[in-house]
């Protein structure tokens, strides 16, 4: 077996021919260097199991069961007629029944041409496949590593070829301070313009969050207006978890990193999760607003203590606050800065409940009707 070496650009300029039917991509930008949307919309079981049932309700009928990691196809997404229920969100699947939207985190399956080089800063990435294994050496020969999830983040290093001629890019990991290789097809390079500021000519002072714990819910605001606001699960911490809780008070958004690896917890409680994506920290215990990818149960507390949000709206309040990380940098990381944080342990979005009151939008999700 030949020995895994560089990837040349003749060896993209061949990958890339084979893989898009011989479009000419190394003339195309950085950004249209994607794959096309996929067929379906697919959803990957994040939860041990999830059951199918006849109607989008917990009390209707099982007609089937999933366990982890299986990949299901998504006709549509419903609500529940349990208008009492926290998330009533549900996915009617092409194969039959429904599952609740909470175990089933919605992915794509899109394939991405490999750069020929990359450079010495490395650059950022995310995974576009459901999952993905990652390998000690670029070769699905050698050990594996941890097995990585769509919507994940890492840093590329450099791209190498396998004995088959397949790229494969090297990737970071910033706690274990080690490289892993991952299939190049499978990771998209964030382009610069995903990484801009948001709102950069609003003054850092007319920028801030409110947080209201009891309602798991969340808002931006530049001045006394909404820009934007969110579902969440925050720290689950109560009783021998207590630990685990998420801290009300005033903080600043001062450290922040678009890929990370986050461990902590004990026993059955523990958690090992590489790649989290869009991390923008409050404090110095860890806490922060960061992508989700185990769950996708959002209404409820589920977290360590941080602030769960799936990753498209991380990656916002990400950009949106400060201090804003340099272009090619891993992080930034100034005390004392940053965007304005409230966390609030009473109810401030519903009417007539606390200091501050906002009216969020409601859910388009249409309801559910028996036929």
């Amino acid at each position: 077996m030949s020995q895994p070496h560089r990837f040349s650009r003749r060896d993209f300029l061949k990958f890339s021919a084979g893989l898009l039917g011989g479009a000419l991509l190394s003339a195309l930008p950085l950004a249209q260097v994607v794959a096309t949307e996929p067929a379906a919309r697919l959803g990957r079981v994040c939860w041990n199991k999830v059951t199918a049932h006849e109607a989008p309700q917990k009390s209707a009928a099982i007609v089937a069961t999933y366990k982890f990691d299986q990949v299901l196809e998504i006709e549509q997404t419903v609500r529940s007629p349990e208008k009492s229920a926290y998330n009533r969100v549900w996915y009617q699947l092409r194969q039959g029944g429904y599952v609740y939207s909470g175990g089933i985190q919605p992915v794509e399956n899109r394939l991405n041409p490999p750069l020929a080089s990359i450079p010495k800063e490395g650059l950022l990435a995310e995974l576009t496949v459901p999952f993905s294994d990652s390998h000690w050496k670029p070769t699905k020969n050698s050990r594996r590593g941890y097995r990585l999830y769509y919507g994940t983040t890492y840093w590329v290093r450099a791209v190498f070829e396998d004995e088959k001629g397949q790229p494969w890019y090297r990737i970071y990991d910033d706690l274990l301070n080690l490289v892993f290789f991952l299939r190049a097809e499978h990771l998209r390079i964030v382009p610069p313009e995903e990484l801009t500021p948001l709102s950069p000519d609003v003054p850092e002072e007319e920028k801030w969050i409110v947080v209201s714990l009891p309602e798991q819910k969340m808002a931006a605001l530049e001045g006394e207006r909404v820009v934007f606001t969110a579902t969440i699960s925050s720290g689950r911490g109560k009783g021998n978890l207590h630990y685990a809780s998420t801290p009300s008070g005033e903080f600043k958004t001062f450290f922040k990193r678009p890929a990370g690896h986050m461990v902590g917890g004990s026993g059955g409680s523990a958690y090992d999760l590489p790649g989290v994506p869009w991390a923008s920290y409050i404090n110095d215990q860890g806490v922060s607003f960061h992508g989700t990818y185990w769950h996708n149960d959002f209404g409820a507390p589920r977290s360590a203590g941080c602030i769960n949000l799936p990753n498209e709206q991380a990656k916002w309040i990400y950009r949106w606050t400060t201090p804003n990380v340099p272009p090619g940098k891993r992080h930034i990381y100034q005390p004392g800065s940053g965007t304005r944080v409230l966390i609030y342990e009473t109810a401030v979005f519903s009417p007539f409940s606390g200091p501050v009151r906002y009216r969020l939008e409601d859910d388009p999700i249409p309801d559910w009707k028996e036929r």
